[in-house]
């Protein structure tokens, strides 16, 4: 079976054209680095009608924030953080969701498998 190493901006995959029994040396080299990169936590932030342009500018002044943005949907912001461990993740969550005008946060932690 054949496959091959792609990168995106948010993670590494497979595709079809790579045989792994002969690029071992490469695989690990990827793994070893995605190890070794800080984990993304997506935080889902939902908020008071008219309250989550205040609360986008009070995220995005936070530190670790990659990015955050508005939607629309069940959540009206999504902020990107990196963490270097649980705690540094739970202090930030607990700071979003003391905004003004935040009713909701839910959490999601990337994998690395």
């Amino acid at each position: 079976m054949e496959k091959t190493i792609r990168s995106s901006s948010s993670c590494q995959g497979w595709d079809d054209r790579l045989e792994p029994e002969k690029h071992k040396y490469i695989m690990r080299v990827i793994i070893r680095q995605e190890k070794t990169k800080m984990p993304l936590a997506c935080i889902l932030v939902h908020c008071k009608p008219g309250k989550d342009p205040y609360a986008l500018e009070k995220i995005k002044e936070m530190k670790d924030v990659k990015r955050a943005f508005e939607t629309l949907g069940a959540f009206d912001i999504v902020a990107e953080f990196e963490f270097k461990n649980l705690e540094k993740l739970g202090v930030a969550v607990y700071e979003v969701a003391k905004i003004d005008g935040v009713l909701s946060t839910e959490t999601l932690i990337e994998t690395l498998l």
